[in-house]
């Protein structure tokens, strides 16, 4: 659990569509303002539930959500958007501009910030889309288009951000793109979530890690405390989802703290094999 007071907090949340069994059952979890986490899940598990209550697009039949202080149920859509940005897996669904400018200035323009030029600028440069600023999205790549949806909710500049899948369709060159500007969120205070079966990059970018199954919360913890239980493969294994081979070969080396990276491991490598 974060130390600092809770931006995000779910108390008991339990959620079901209709008659049908419940999606998800008593989640309770709180996020701290600056804290990041990796959640994932096998599909099915509530992973697109929890983010559509968390943005006020559902409300739960018991609990409750907390964003920013204030309850989410019964609050303006613009008003919790205000609060915590989201992007959406499938950047088609989202993107309807006629410009990359007038798609990532969307936000900004809609609450009304007073620095919106400025957002929009500076996300297109952490995106590295300043040079496209004035085609239409659709000349551009699949790729492309992607950093634009994830730039769009950089723009609006909330204190918190949730990205769904952000690694979908993406190469190594856009990976290291978005890899920046995750750092230069931290550095800015900003917390977020990253909705993701890729381990190997949330790893990366995370200091704690959820797990949801069959609608509740398994794990919910540190990721380097995780990295270490006996039972994290199996954890992983469960959610569809693999540990990366740098903390696998790491946790059978003994290392501690487990390597989330081969940039962590490869040191720790070559001073064992200096002991032989």
């Amino acid at each position: 659990m974060d130390e600092e007071v809770p931006y995000i907090s779910i108390s008991d949340v339990t959620f079901h569509y209709g008659s049908a069994a419940p999606v998800l059952q008593n989640i309770s979890v709180q996020f701290g303002q600056s804290s990041t986490t990796v959640l994932t899940g096998a599909n099915g598990a509530g992973k697109s539930t929890l983010l559509k209550l968390l943005l006020g697009l559902l409300s739960p039949q018991q609990g409750k959500i907390h964003v920013a202080g204030k309850i989410t149920k019964g609050r303006a859509l613009h008003e919790l958007a205000g609060d915590i940005a989201v992007s959406l897996q499938s950047a088609e669904h989202q993107i309807f501009s006629p410009t990359v400018r007038k798609e990532i200035s969307f936000g900004p323009t809609n609450l009304a910030k007073v620095n919106a030029d400025y957002l929009v600028a500076d996300a297109m440069e952490m995106f590295s889309l300043s040079e496209y600023a004035e085609r239409h999205p659709y000349d551009l790549h699949a790729a492309q288009r992607k950093l634009i949806t994830l730039a769009s909710a950089v723009a609006m500049d909330t204190p918190f951000l949730v990205f769904d899948e952000p690694t979908v369709g993406l190469s190594m060159p856009e990976k290291n793109i978005f890899a920046k500007a995750l750092s230069l969120l931290r550095k800015r205070g900003k917390g977020y979530i990253l909705v993701t079966h890729d381990a190997a990059y949330g790893f990366q970018h995370c200091d704690r890690i959820l797990i949801l199954r069959d609608g509740r919360c398994v794990v919910d913890g540190s990721l380097s405390h995780f990295l270490i239980r006996p039972d994290a493969s199996a954890a992983m294994k469960n959610a569809k989802a693999q540990l990366p081979v740098s903390s696998r070969l790491s946790r059978l080396f003994g290392q501690r703290p487990v390597a989330t990276t081969v940039r962590d491991f490869v040191p720790f490598l070559k001073e064992k094999a200096n002991d032989y």
